[in-house]
């Protein structure tokens, strides 16, 4: 991070690293009761990014980025979309690729 930012950061063990595999299990798991929402239901956009990591390819993949933004319940999540020879990565942070998804606010028609 650049300086200066006010910030407390938390990286996991070897120990904890270990554990990921589980937690993309269940995260995979669970994804199934995200939707369709129900009224009462708590929801963080940056969730997604636990959800996109939790379906990221582990072996080599083309390389490219992309990045994207998606809002819901009046907040939003902002990340990037990366592949290489390690497979995909998903990183909650600001553009650094070469193409942006944006959403149209017409439908795309096909000839």
């Amino acid at each position: 991070m650049p300086r200066p930012v006010h910030a407390q950061l938390y990286e996991l063990t070897d120990i904890g690293r270990e554990i990921q595999p589980a937690i993309r299990e269940l995260i995979r798991w669970g994804g199934r009761f995200l939707f369709p929402p129900v009224p009462g239901d708590t929801f963080e956009p940056d969730w997604v990014l636990l959800g996109l990591d939790a379906i990221a390819k582990r072996a080599p993949v083309p390389k490219v980025s992309v990045w994207s933004c998606r809002d819901a319940w009046k907040k939003s999540a902002a990340f990037t979309v990366a592949g290489d020879e390690n497979g995909t990565t998903i990183q909650g942070a600001e553009p650094i690729c070469k193409a942006t998804l944006k959403r149209r606010s017409t439908p795309c028609s096909r000839s």
